[in-house]
């Protein structure tokens, strides 16, 4: 049986990560999709600018308010490339005791809160059930205690398109359309359809922008993200599984109506089945399960305050 314990012990794993604010404040770590890395806000590192991936939510007055909390983010354990062709699989138990081991590296002991949108809303969860007394607050965005049937559906398709492009030594442009295919799952129907055809109803130049626009964001994915990492972290998300009986945190649920990756319906179900205190809201947005990355006004406006009733010092 997979162990990922063995994996921790037989090998020295070190996340990169990135901390944004002062140190002495309480702390708030901010995990993202399969995509995001340790940048979750504007950096600047050898004199070069990195845009953060959740920057509009981090910052003085922000969703995380770094004149109150400091804020840390990692970069995901990626496996290895046999893991990725063997099929063994890193679950979100595995991140969530990685970022354990970084934090008893780090001298801390205790959170405020753990934020998690997508994949990171899954390693939230897993974390808040290995370590409930680490952590004050659980803010879960797009995320559920399980994957919906659709979505490790979609994500099985986008793995065999992968090795059928390293069987035909063509990784880059596999992973590249895995990518494009899953672009198209995030984006909401309305959102698309106005992105891409609401200045002509010319089917041809309606094709070749969205043609262009899939393209452009497949190559952009592949030229940073191995076949093997996308495989081991899409099949982690496939056989995420916790129990919801064993959250014991104060908790925070955002997902919206038109997220068919992961449906309303079992983000509710987790909210109301878990042993604690626990807040459900459907944000209104046409981007589907990429609100968690648009929507910063309306978001804001809800985790603002519930981090603001946490009351245990760092």
């Amino acid at each position: 049986m997979f162990n990922e314990d063995s994996i921790i012990s037989e090998n020295e794993i070190k996340l990169s990560y990135c901390r944004y604010g002062d140190e002495s404040k309480p702390l708030v770590i901010v995990l993202g999709g399969i995509s995001a890395d340790q940048y979750s806000a504007n950096t600047l590192e050898n004199g070069k600018e990195i845009s953060g991936w959740w920057n509009p939510f981090i910052g003085s007055g922000k969703a995380v308010d770094l004149d109150r909390f400091q804020v840390l983010s990692i970069d995901y354990y990626p496996g290895t490339d046999s893991d990725a062709l063997d099929q063994r699989h890193l679950r979100t138990h595995l991140q969530a005791k990685l970022i354990k081991i970084l934090l008893k590296d780090l001298g801390i002991t205790h959170l405020k809160a753990v934020i998690g949108c997508s994949f990171g809303g899954m390693v939230a969860l897993a974390f808040a059930e290995l370590y409930p007394e680490s952590l004050d607050k659980l803010i879960v965005l797009c995320a559920a205690d399980r994957s919906s049937v659709k979505s490790i559906g979609l994500r099985e398709i986008q793995r065999k398109i992968i090795r059928l492009g390293i069987e035909a030594k063509q990784e880059f442009y596999a992973v590249s359309l895995a990518r494009s295919l899953a672009i198209v799952g995030y984006r909401g129907e309305l959102e698309m359809e106005e992105r891409f055809s609401g200045a002509t109803t010319d089917v041809a130049t309606i094709h070749d922008k969205l043609s262009s626009y899939l393209t452009y964001n497949g190559n952009k994915f592949a030229s940073k993200f191995s076949a093997s990492k996308y495989m081991n972290l899409s099949l982690s998300i496939d056989l995420h599984q916790i129990d919801p009986k064993k959250i014991t945190t104060t908790s925070l649920f955002i997902g919206c109506a038109t997220d068919h990756l992961v449906p309303l319906e079992i983000i509710h179900s987790l909210s109301d089945n878990i042993s604690a205190k626990s807040t459900f809201i459907e944000v209104d947005s046409e981007y589907g399960h990429d609100f968690f990355l648009l929507k910063d006004e309306e978001i804001t406006s809800h985790i603002k305050p519930f981090l603001g009733g946490c009351l245990t010092s760092n």
